[in-house]
């Protein structure tokens, strides 16, 4: 359901992205900026050993946010997350970072966050926006699993 409103919304956004150049563009440029994103699958997140503080993965959840939402830079974001990672919306394709990125990468930097926050206790980070909340489990500095389906705000971060 929530894939399917990230749809509408790149559907709805305008498509003319950037302003009229004085230069013609190559078709494929024009289809490109048209498209969303330019996104670079990045080199999955490595294990840290020995396992990082609960403060010092908080810290890497804050980048992962800033990134991720307020940047809208996927490529940044997925920095974050490890090669075992597993989405468990039940809309989303079963995979690694790469079918997400699939997923997101032609629509994530047109999108409007609104209310964005983002919170992080134990093995969890919370990140929130525009009426949506996502979950991310943690392992060794890296992000493994990711849940969007009826989650819910910690009443703890509140």
């Amino acid at each position: 359901m929530k894939f399917q409103a990230l749809l509408v919304a790149a559907i709805t956004t305008p498509l003319a992205l950037a302003a009229p150049s004085a230069t013609v563009d190559t078709p494929s440029k024009v289809l490109e900026d048209r498209q969303g994103c330019r996104v670079t699958t990045p080199v999955p997140c490595a294990y840290i050993s020995p396992p990082p503080t609960e403060e010092e993965t908080k810290a890497r959840h804050e980048l992962f946010f800033d990134a991720f939402i307020l940047k809208k830079n996927l490529s940044e974001a997925f920095k974050y997350i490890d090669n075992v990672y597993t989405n468990h919306n039940p809309m989303a394709r079963r995979g690694g970072p790469k079918e997400a990125l699939d997923i997101l990468g032609g629509i994530w930097c047109n999108q409007n966050f609104r209310n964005a926050k983002s919170a992080f206790r134990g093995d969890m980070g919370y990140v929130a926006y525009n009426n949506i909340v996502d979950r991310f489990r943690w392992k060794d500095g890296c992000i493994t699993e990711h849940w969007d389906s009826g989650e819910r705000w910690p009443s703890w971060a509140n």
